[in-house]
């Protein structure tokens, strides 16, 4: 049986097997609908300023309860319209009372975004991410347990590994970027101010430091970031912090700010091109299977 006949006794089988593929599916529509709306803003998106009025738990994680923010701003028609992100997580927090950026479409005013590269960007590669990731998983199920395809090791080797190497690497590339643009946005239009570590933890066998600081407005805030080494998380350690007047939550240690970033990108790119050349490599030298 060639491999265009084995591909094709495979779709007739799939309808048995549906199952396993509508959520990568779902994930695929989802990051592709994301990514063309993001396009629409980028084309004809109009600008307004918003207003963080208010920040409703979700939920709950191994760090604390899950915020997410409310925004609100006034549309060139004069509605108030409220709106919550659809990009959440670490780094990406909005503290109440702050202002941010919106961009919206003048005709779909609550399907807003906080006009932001990472507000923009991060949900829709991240569910193109996760549903290749899931849909190469499904794949390889299918065709290493289909009787006249591919045994579970071809399978694997063929599909799912370079899939898992290649998503994590483009991700953690991605992560990169994003971190460094912060970086450098905080750099550039950022204060700077004296902090200290006031607590640490750890979780899944990371330990995290807690730094607190007062802002210009003489506010309390603190924010919470990786530690590399134990020593960065010794409670009463004095650091210098470098915020963004209007989002001080999002604030870095100075001296540690290019550290996440620099790594995810050197490990992201290495861990893309290698997959890649071992993929290329491979196909030349054994066209019938890895």
């Amino acid at each position: 049986m060639t491999e265009a006949e084995r591909v094709r006794d495979l779709i007739d089988r799939l309808p048995g097997k549906v199952g396993m593929v509508m959520a990568p599916f779902y994930l695929l529509m989802f990051g592709i609908r994301e990514l063309f709306l993001v396009a629409r803003l980028r084309r004809r998106g109009l600008v307004a300023q918003g207003t963080v009025v208010d920040n409703v738990r979700t939920g709950d994680s191994a760090y604390g309860p899950d915020l997410s923010p409310v925004i609100a701003f006034i549309d060139t028609a004069g509605n108030h319209v409220e709106f919550t992100p659809v990009a959440r997580g670490n780094g990406l927090e909005l503290a109440t009372g702050s202002t941010v950026e919106v961009i919206y479409l003048p005709e779909a005013s609550p399907d807003a975004r906080v006009n932001t590269a990472a507000h923009l960007l991060v949900p829709g590669l991240l569910a193109l991410v996760t549903g290749g990731l899931v849909l190469a998983l499904a794949l390889t199920l299918i065709l290493a347990f289909t009787p006249g395809t591919f045994s579970v090791g071809t399978a694997v080797g063929r599909w799912l590994m370079p899939a898992i190497l290649l998503a994590g690497g483009g991700g953690m590339f991605a992560a990169g970027i994003q971190e460094g643009r912060a970086v450098t946005r905080v750099r550039r239009r950022g204060l700077r101010t004296r902090g200290r570590v006031i607590d640490s933890m750890t979780s899944d066998k990371r330990t995290y430091y807690v730094v607190g600081f007062t802002d210009h407005r003489g506010q309390p805030v603190e924010f919470t970031r990786p530690a590399s080494t134990r020593g960065q998380a010794r409670t009463g350690r004095a650091v210098t912090v470098m915020y963004l007047p209007d989002q001080p939550a999002q604030a870095r240690v100075a001296s540690r700010a290019w550290w996440v970033p620099a790594a995810a990108l050197i490990l992201g790119g290495s861990a893309m091109l290698i997959t890649a050349v071992g993929v290329v490599v491979s196909a030349t030298s054994n066209p019938g299977g890895m």
